[in-house]
């Protein structure tokens, strides 16, 4: 994830992960994690030296992101179209505002919606993406009929890197 987001400085390189990791590692882990079954992540330090060198992101609650329903349905091939609502409930403004929607690879995502530099407190975005299902997919199993969507964004409050994210669920028929 440190070469990806190196790379493309996508916010969803940093953020899903860094859940990932306090799920882990964190203060209270899930009960059937990496320190239950004693596995091992050789790539852990490099991962924490790039949270580290990109401000240490941190999630807030401030930055409230819901998507509306969570739950979307698609025919095999068809388009549906995302809407994530942004609000800054805080008391100063974000800056540097990045975000991105990713799903499975055969899935084609396309954001609708420009982000803008600052979001002002109070401030409501309704950020859009198009998201078109693979045509070619054998739905006999659940693996292919399930996919999730995860919104990660990275932003600055002051002077100080956030990170937040939501995740939709995506069945195809």
């Amino acid at each position: 994830m440190s070469y990806v987001f190196a790379r493309t400085k996508d916010p969803f390189f940093l953020v899903v992960p860094q859940k990932s990791l306090l799920a882990g590692f964190g203060e209270q882990p899930e009960p059937f994690g990496t320190r239950a079954t004693g596995l091992v992540f050789n790539y852990l330090p490099w991962f924490l030296q790039t949270l580290s060198e990109n401000g240490d992101p941190q999630p807030e609650r401030w930055l409230e992101v819901r998507a509306q329903p969570d739950q979307f349905t698609v025919a095999k091939g068809g388009t549906l179209r995302i809407c994530f609502t942004v609000r800054n409930a805080g008391s100063s403004p974000v800056r540097n505002l990045r975000a991105s929607f990713h799903s499975r690879l055969d899935f084609k995502v396309t954001a609708k919606t420009p982000m803008p530099e600052v979001l002002i407190p109070g401030q409501i975005l309704e950020v859009y993406y198009e998201v078109q299902a693979p045509e070619r997919i054998n739905l006999t199993c659940e693996y292919n009929r399930i996919a999730y969507g995860h919104w990660s964004a990275l932003y600055e409050r002051e002077g100080k890197w956030q990170a937040a994210h939501d995740a939709v669920r995506i069945g195809i028929d």
